[in-house]
């Protein structure tokens, strides 16, 4: 579920493995005119981490050209938050390392100065508009399988394609 709680704040319920709720907040004069949470398929996030809230999804206006605002995403309460990342034309990117992007590990954090334009806005034009995903990312220990078809003879499985195993997670994906 989705709620604006205000211009300047939305509440939104996580996709990931962390369960509860996932805050984007952005300073007055910004307006936060759409968010999302959406699903995140696990083989795409860097081995040994897992989608932890799904993909954070969220359109700004109300900014000047070029403009760089600083926007908080706060995961639920008690999760690990190793690294944020996103997806660009289909590969990661990591952003944990940006110096645009601090994460606050005690307060379940990710400050991000997004600029109008600049890198990190999806559309990379500066038109008074941001528009921005985010995939922040916890710990898993995973591994891959490679599963293309099962097949089942007298009484034994054997599977071929992808899938992702994380602890007691198991998500087989055709």
């Amino acid at each position: 579920s989705i709620t604006i709680v205000a211009p300047t704040l939305a509440r939104l319920r996580s996709a990931g493995t962390a369960t509860g709720d996932v805050t984007v907040a952005v300073p007055d004069g910004t307006t936060i005119e759409s968010a999302q949470v959406a699903p995140v398929d696990p083989l795409e996030v860097p081995a040994g981490t897992a989608p932890l809230t799904g993909s954070v999804d969220y359109t700004l206006t109300e900014l000047d050209p070029g403009e760089t605002v600083e926007v908080v995403i706060a995961v639920p309460e008690g999760s690990e938050l190793p690294g944020v990342g996103k997806l660009v034309d289909g590969t990661w990117v990591e952003l944990t390392d940006d110096p645009a992007v601090t994460i606050d590990q005690d307060a379940g954090t990710i400050v991000v100065e997004i600029t109008d334009g600049g890198a990190l806005d999806e559309d990379g034009v500066a038109k008074g508009e941001i528009v921005d995903p985010l995939e922040p990312v916890g710990p898993c220990d995973c591994f891959r399988l490679d599963v293309q078809r099962v097949e089942s003879t007298r009484g034994s499985v054997s599977a071929v394609g992808a899938g992702l195993l994380c602890g007691t997670v198991c998500q087989v994906l055709a």
